[in-house]
């Protein structure tokens, strides 16, 4: 889901239906992207760890390709940089309840 989904539900869907429900529907969204935040926090933070780590590595080797601001994708090599992180990187789905 993206903040256009939010957006265009928000917009058409409850238009008719009193303020009171709005902002209901509006609060159980905004509870539940705050329930993932908190529950993948660890792992936000770690790949966000890694993705710096490997950019100030990129840097101080002189892999940069300019100088001064500039956004990663003009820094380094775009379709590199993904992979690079890969190696470090796996999504452990937890099981669901009541398979073996």
């Amino acid at each position: 889901m993206e903040p256009a989904d939010a957006d265009g539900y928000f917009g058409k869907v409850p238009r008719g239906s009193p303020s009171g429900t709005r902002l209901a529907r509006a609060q159980a969204l905004t509870t539940h992207f705050l329930f993932l935040e908190l529950r993948h926090k660890v792992e936000i933070h770690r790949m966000t760890g890694r993705v710096v780590t490997e950019a100030l590595v990129r840097v101080l080797a002189g892999r940069a390709r300019t100088i001064g601001v500039a956004s990663p994708g003009e820094i380094f090599d775009a379709p590199d940089f993904p992979r690079s992180l890969a190696q470090h990187s796996t999504l452990d789905l937890p099981r669901p309840r009541g398979n073996s």
